[in-house]
């Protein structure tokens, strides 16, 4: 029979891969251009930010977490307004109740919430597959220039249904053909319109029309 450690652990570990992946979705779709692994760093680090914030608070003396105290908004408001002597009592009551809850919440534990969502996200970024890119990847991507061209003089981007694609849509469908990446397509078709801005020492399709022209007529 499952005990109720193993049951809380099970519980906490359903209850961080949800709220992972309901932030993870929030975060692509903000950022579209970034990945998972770029979402799981991001949270990493907010992580390390907060344990340094911790930290700090951990080894503040006691007239320094007073101070700390009296920046938080309500005993902020509370003094500027003043208080007579009736409400002394109360105010210095209520200081040093914050004063204990404050010590209290800032020893600091290696099993504090923020650690172990922390140990989680490592675990994540250790998962995620290899994604160094490999000699075939960048052969494959050396080749994509000369590929591109080949699409033009075929007439693959004057095609009605291609049209009719939005931009991130065709680039995927010339991917699925070709492979490479969708910026190295994007920036390759870009550079067949001369008027555009694209980097062209970078993107070189251009420069492969007349080859490509050649490959065809000997086909005939």
């Amino acid at each position: 029979m499952e005990d109720n450690k193993s049951f809380n652990n099970r519980m906490n570990i359903k209850y961080y891969e949800e709220d992972y992946n309901t932030q993870k979705m929030i975060f692509l779709i903000d950022n579209p251009e970034k990945t998972e692994r770029d979402f799981i760093e991001s949270k990493i680090e907010q992580f390390n930010q907060l344990e340094l914030e911790y930290k700090r608070k951990c080894d503040l003396s006691d007239d320094e977490v007073y101070q700390e105290i009296k920046k938080t908004g309500i005993v902020a408001n509370y003094i500027s307004r003043g208080f007579d002597k009736s409400d002394k009592n109360d105010f210095e009551a209520n200081l040093e109740n914050r004063f204990l809850k404050f010590r209290q919440k800032y020893i600091f534990k290696e099993k504090n919430e923020e650690g172990i969502r922390s140990k989680f996200y490592k675990a994540k970024l250790k998962s995620l597959p290899n994604t160094e890119t490999t000699k075939e990847e960048i052969e494959q991507e050396e080749k994509t220039p000369y590929k591109i061209a080949l699409l033009k003089e075929l007439g693959f981007f004057e095609l009605d249904k291609i049209k009719k694609l939005s931009k991130e849509n065709s680039f995927k469908v010339i991917q699925k053909l070709i492979g490479g990446t969708p910026r190295t397509i994007k920036g390759n078709i870009n550079v067949l319109n001369e008027s555009s801005l694209e980097d062209r020492n970078k993107y070189t399709s251009n420069n492969h029309i007349e080859e490509v022209k050649n490959y065809l007529d000997k086909l005939k």
